[in-house]
């Protein structure tokens, strides 16, 4: 068991602020997913924001706009302190699959979005710089980058925005941790033929976006957490209840007592892979 115990509580969500937009069709997927359950399967992760009673959604966006649209009050938390050096950010990248590399090249130039070739050999030679908007790298071995130009945070967040709403409802997208060769991750996804490198942020610019109320599109980043809590689902009549909060921080507290109690609670210090039903 971790040294420090996690820190679980029930907070109002209205107390919860976003750096990311949520997915229509992932929030829908989660209510009928919750309708039919009557769980919450795991805790939000949330970072408390300095000077303010609000919280940042770490992870977990989706799910607290479902409780929205469910009329819930309260979500079950994990609380952890952003400037934890061993948290970490990073960008996810998106597999495109059932299109051809003249389609898509054609939509994004229709679009408007201007792109450069790149050499490739092998490995992922071009990451992504604070002026680059992207890149893709194609089935057939051709690179392009996706430029952007600016240097404003908020430039670059329209861009982005731009270059998803591009995609989203028209291809088939895969969002999937960037890969070290593409040609080993092609062959995973037979019908995948595009892979687009998605920009970096750090902390800090992600701050200067819930400050702003700036949001990045669904699926751009990705927060690991140390000491994450899985497998501790809470019954909805729980969450949805109208108790005080102090009421339902104490169930946590004992539902958590009880697992450890039980020898139900396991820590695991090395990467794991979740294989969701």
């Amino acid at each position: 068991m971790s040294e420090n115990l996690p820190d679980l509580k029930f907070i109002n969500i209205e107390q919860l602020v976003s750096h990311e937009a949520p997915n229509d069709i992932r929030i829908q997927r989660l209510i009928d997913q919750i309708r039919k359950e009557g769980i919450l399967r795991n805790p939000i992760i949330a970072a408390r924001m300095p000077g303010s009673d609000k919280y940042m959604i770490l992870d977990g966006v989706s799910r607290v706009e479902a409780f929205r649209e469910l009329g819930y009050r309260d979500i079950v938390a994990q609380i952890v302190e952003y400037d934890n050096p061993r948290i970490k950010v990073s960008s996810f990248c998106w597999m495109i699959a059932n299109i051809t590399a003249g389609q898509l090249l054609e939509r994004l130039q229709h679009k408007g979005i201007e792109l450069t070739k790149i050499s490739r050999k092998g490995n992922l030679d071009k990451i992504p710089n604070i002026k680059d908007a992207g890149c893709i790298h194609f089935r057939n071995g051709e690179s392009y980058s996706i430029s952007d130009g600016s240097d404003s945070l908020r430039d670059r967040l329209i861009r982005l925005e731009y270059l998803a709403d591009s995609f989203n409802g028209i291809f088939e997208v895969h969002i999937i941790s960037p890969p070290a060769d593409p040609a080993k991750l092609f062959s995973r996804y037979p019908k995948g033929n595009a892979l687009l490198i998605l920009p970096s942020f750090n902390k800090m610019e992600i701050t200067e976006m819930v400050g702003n109320e700036l949001k990045l599109p669904y699926g751009i980043t990705s927060h690991q957490v140390p000491d994450r809590v899985l497998g501790i689902s809470i019954p909805i009549s729980i969450a949805s209840s109208d108790a005080p909060l102090e009421e339902k921080n104490a169930y946590i507290l004992e539902l958590f007592k009880l697992r450890l109690s039980r020898n139900q609670a396991r820590y695991y210090p090395e990467s794991v892979f979740i294989l969701n039903d």
